[in-house]
């Protein structure tokens, strides 16, 4: 899960909500390629809770900003960060706007998991997902709709170092992709032990 010479196998099986006891959950999952001078650093694991995430006012009481990762308004996540990356879920309320400050050489895109969104003056809706180009000092989000719109914005630095992926890996090169997959296979990463 971090890097391959020191790996962790990990099980990410979901089981039903806890909050509801349904059947039907939505996921999110990010991973960051760590830059090759961190690949040999030991695994880590960080287990965070709803309530260890900042949850930030957006300017105007236009709703909120949850802090996943990276940085926002003074505030840093919980989540060790290997670049400048970051992850906000936001929450706008309906009938309002949001410019979200963005760094001219980063990358940005924005998931809307279930409402319609308008970002830079365009409509976007449900199921989308957009990337933004260089070149503009902000970000405005509306929603015109008559329910508070949830989606996430993430991105951060180019990423400039090589990268090779294959399968759960991914590394810098393909010799680094076959000894990941080798220590794998050797059981240098631990095993998950399956109840019958």
């Amino acid at each position: 899960m971090g890097n391959f010479w020191s790996a962790l196998d990990n099980n990410e099986a979901p089981g039903p909500d806890t909050r509801t006891g349904g059947k039907l959950m939505h996921g999110f999952q990010f991973w960051i390629n760590l830059p090759a001078k961190n690949k040999k650093e030991d695994p880590a694991y960080l287990a965070l809770q709803a309530q260890d995430l900042a949850v930030l006012p957006l300017a105007g009481d236009a709703g909120t900003l949850k802090l996943i990762a990276g940085e926002y308004d003074g505030q840093e996540s919980k989540i060790p960060a290997y670049s400048k990356q970051f992850l906000f879920h936001i929450r706008l309320k309906p009938g309002k706007k949001i410019d979200l400050p963005a760094e001219n050489s980063w990358e940005y895109a924005a998931f809307l998991p279930q409402q319609d969104l308008t970002i830079n003056g365009q409509a976007c809706h449900a199921g989308d997902l957009i990337g933004f180009d260089d070149g503009g000092s902000s970000i405005e989000f509306a929603n015109t709709m008559e329910v508070e719109a949830e989606f996430l914005v993430f991105g951060g630095e180019k990423y400039t170092e090589p990268y090779v992926a294959h399968g759960p890996f991914v590394m810098s090169s393909r010799d680094d992709i076959q000894e990941a997959h080798n220590d794998y296979m050797n059981g240098k990463y631990g095993s998950i032990v399956y109840d019958s």
